[in-house]
């Protein structure tokens, strides 16, 4: 396991939103940053199972920009034999309905995707 950052490191180096509260918001949030810090690329730091709707989030936000995807594995996740444990399968099937509505997202009436996005949080 890597080493934790210093909290002096992380102060000079991550700035933190506090606007957003979904993935939809947060991609929206750090394009604003992004625009006024005139960065062109951004790594993108999440969970495995969270990081192919966050790259779709931030990708439809912002498609001019590089985006590199570093996904992690909280400490709490089960490394061997994840889809027997009942809490993991379960968080995996959530993420990925909430996948399939961001893929569709674009097509559909925003009452129907806010409805649905509320029964899924």
């Amino acid at each position: 396991m890597p080493p934790r950052a210093r909290p002096e490191a992380v102060d000079c180096c991550i700035e933190l939103g506090h606007e957003a509260d979904n993935t939809r918001g947060n991609a929206i949030e750090t394009h604003d940053w992004m625009e006024r810090e005139r960065f062109a690329s951004l790594t993108v730091v999440t969970s495995t199972y969270h990081m192919r709707r966050a790259l779709l989030e931030f990708r439809r936000v912002m498609p001019q920009a590089r985006l590199v995807a570093h996904p992690v594995f909280p400490d709490s996740w089960p490394r061997d034999a994840w889809w027997r444990r009942t809490e993991a399968l379960l968080l995996v099937v959530h993420e990925f309905n909430k996948y399939l509505i961001a893929l569709v997202r674009p097509f559909l009436p925003e009452s129907l995707v806010e409805g649905v996005s509320q029964a899924l949080s």
